[in-house]
């Protein structure tokens, strides 16, 4: 059996945390803008604060969540 990639795996629980649970769209799965748009845009913003916090050594449970505020914040502006 193949191993897949955790890097989807995050990038959908992202997109379900914010997406689902925010009340936004619970079918974001089913729409194309959402496959093709969205999801490698919450996946991008994830690995990317994912990468400064790896490089900046700050990976602590708070820290992460600091992280998922300051995306939360620019994606509000």
């Amino acid at each position: 059996m193949h191993k897949i990639s955790p890097i989807p795996l995050i990038g959908t629980l992202s997109m379900f945390f914010a997406e689902v649970f925010s009340g936004a769209s619970q079918t974001w799965f089913i729409n194309g803008w959402g496959i093709l748009v969205t999801f490698p845009l919450y996946l991008a913003h994830l690995l990317f604060f994912l990468a400064i916090a790896m490089r900046t050594k700050r990976t602590s449970l708070s820290q992460l969540y600091l992280f998922g505020v300051m995306f939360a914040l620019y994606e509000a502006g």
